[in-house]
């Protein structure tokens, strides 16, 4: 919801002028690579998602960004602030600013790239479209995949409130001797260790359970 916000307010409300001046143009080469370098850096401050970075990347194609430049913006949501903010968490900041570079690296390259075996092709760039989204209402197919998604999340939401009634969790037992799922009421085999009955899907689990319990018992 925030990426699409943000992407809604720098598409709408941000001068045309700012971008011209941000999108460095007119120098050949030069342009082409500062360009693809802050594709991904607008991604990076936008909070850009993997719905709202369509629209604003045509946005910004239509207000100078470069061709390869909106690709690159395009593969950019790996760089989003919340993924980076992921990756600290995760991996610790050294490793996750690792991360954060090489995908800079790699998203403005392949960028680059593209633009340039486009004009290597001969292949011509799509036109900038100045109106990125309809502002008015319209019976089509996307407005009968949004109803058709609404029901399905609907269905969905009442599944998890009556988890509890279609779950199989507390019909099935896991053998911890090969991993398989055992349905409790017709278990193979079964084996008492400690006070806890263990469910096998053969008696040669069973056996292999009951010479060393204590090798697999601790996987409960």
């Amino acid at each position: 919801m925030i990426g699409y916000l943000v992407a809604g307010v720098l598409a709408v409300a941000v001068p045309a002028s700012i971008w011209h001046v941000a999108f460095f143009s007119g120098h050949g080469f030069w342009s082409d690579l500062e360009n693809v370098l802050i594709g991904p850096f607008i991604a990076f401050i936008s909070f850009v998602c993997s719905i709202g970075n369509v629209p604003l990347a045509a946005a910004l194609y239509a207000n100078g960004l470069s061709f390869g430049g909106t690709i690159a913006f395009t593969f950019a949501d790996l760089i989003a602030l919340p993924l980076v903010l992921i990756y600290i968490k995760l991996y610790g900041r050294r490793i996750a600013w690792k991360l954060f570079a090489l995908f800079w690296g790699v998203m403005s390259a392949a960028g680059l790239l593209t633009d340039l075996l486009f004009r290597l092709f001969q292949v011509p760039l799509p036109a900038p479209s100045h109106t990125i989204v309809s502002t008015a209402f319209h019976w089509n197919y996307t407005t009968w995949l949004n109803i058709a998604a609404l029901a399905l999340a609907t269905v969905l939401y009442w599944l998890y409130r009556n988890r509890e009634r279609f779950s199989t969790h507390q019909r099935l037992a896991t053998d911890y001797v090969c991993g398989m799922q055992v349905e409790i009421a017709h278990a193979p085999a079964t084996h008492q260790h400690r006070g806890e009955k263990f469910y096998f899907c053969s008696d040669r689990c069973e056996h292999r359970f009951a010479e060393n319990p204590s090798a697999y018992a601790g996987r409960s």
